[in-house]
């Protein structure tokens, strides 16, 4: 919690992307109170200060009798409707709790509010080493190299003249620049684009160049790569955010 009970943005290091959705929409369903104050929202809560800035910080998670006691204790006191549903938290919750790492991307769905969280399909986070699909761009390949911005050319012919020549630093910086300049959807044209010649290895130095995304950078992106049909990719991103540590519940 942050000092005199002011209200911390930042999450526990060891949050998981599952964690960090469960824990985003917590804070949520918690703002909703009229008190903007920690200390003042725990006790309409009936639970410790301390507690609730571990809640809120992800370094613990609440069991299910325990979140939905504080569920029905935010809707007593709320003056409005509540911005979350009982079940979407729980679902959240199992989410970030099981500890389900292929799971993670699908909780990125659910906080996004792409899909309801009950309609998730248990392969949407791909499975490691498919080949994913080119996304939305279908359609004869000759229409979707006319339609690929100067940029993405560019970083292809770098990235494969780069291997070709055995310049490793020259590839891996062209990478990390790619990662950082080109826009989400030049980005997942141009991974789309070396998964369909078979480049792999040069899709995944694309996707792993930047290995400092924040967390909100990194769901971002690993929905732009889903909505492309480049499921195996957004799932690559994804683990490769993921931080040690488990945290604990109460």
């Amino acid at each position: 919690m942050a000092a005199l009970g002011q209200v911390r943005t930042t999450f526990w290091d060891g949050c998981t992307p599952a964690r960090t959705a469960f824990v985003t929409k917590f804070r949520d369903l918690v703002a909703a109170m009229p008190s903007e104050k920690q200390r003042s929202r725990a006790l309409q809560l009936a639970i410790p200060p301390s507690t609730l800035s571990n809640y809120w910080s992800g370094r613990r998670m609440p069991r299910v009798h325990t979140l939905r006691a504080i569920f029905e204790a935010v809707r007593a006191h709320a003056a409005e409707g509540l911005p979350v549903t009982l079940a979407e938290l729980e679902e959240l919750r199992s989410y970030a709790v099981e500890g389900r790492q292929e799971r993670d991307v699908q909780a990125v769905l659910v906080i996004a509010g792409s899909v309801p969280a009950a309609r998730v399909p248990a392969s949407a986070a791909g499975r490691s080493g498919e080949v994913p699909a080119t996304g939305p761009a279908e359609g004869p390949a000759q229409d979707r190299h006319s339609a690929r911005s100067a940029k993405v050319s560019e970083t292809l012919e770098v990235l494969h003249s780069a291997r070709a020549s055995g310049d490793l630093r020259h590839l891996i910086g062209t990478a990390w620049s790619a990662s950082r300049t080109l826009s989400e959807a030049d980005f997942c044209d141009a991974v789309g684009a070396l998964h369909a010649t078979g480049d792999t290895d040069l899709a995944e130095a694309l996707l792993l160049a930047d290995g400092q995304r924040e967390a909100a950078d990194t769901m971002r992106l690993a929905l732009a790569l889903m909505g492309a049909g480049l499921h195996s990719s957004a799932e690559l991103v994804m683990r490769a955010s993921l931080p040690s540590g488990g945290g604990t519940q109460s």
